[in-house]
């Protein structure tokens, strides 16, 4: 593009651009420092407590337990 048509790379690049906003300010305390708290593992990733999301597995795996014990 630079070599084809100089002017409209230049258009391009600076051209107006939308400001960048941050939305950090819109979760709440207790959520904010359950995350914190969670920095390496993927409730950081989604925005949500492990409990929310790892709840399934953990009662699939309480299930199987609770079947073996049984036998």
């Amino acid at each position: 593009m630079l070599s084809e048509d100089p002017e409209e790379a230049k258009n391009i690049i600076l051209c107006e651009k939308p400001a960048i906003s941050e939305d950090s300010g819109h979760l709440e305390p207790q959520l904010l420092d359950a995350l914190i708290d969670n920095i390496s593992m993927m409730s950081s990733i989604y925005y949500k407590t492990p409990e929310t999301f790892v709840k399934k597995i953990r009662d699939r795996i309480n299930e199987r337990l609770d079947l073996e014990t049984d036998e």
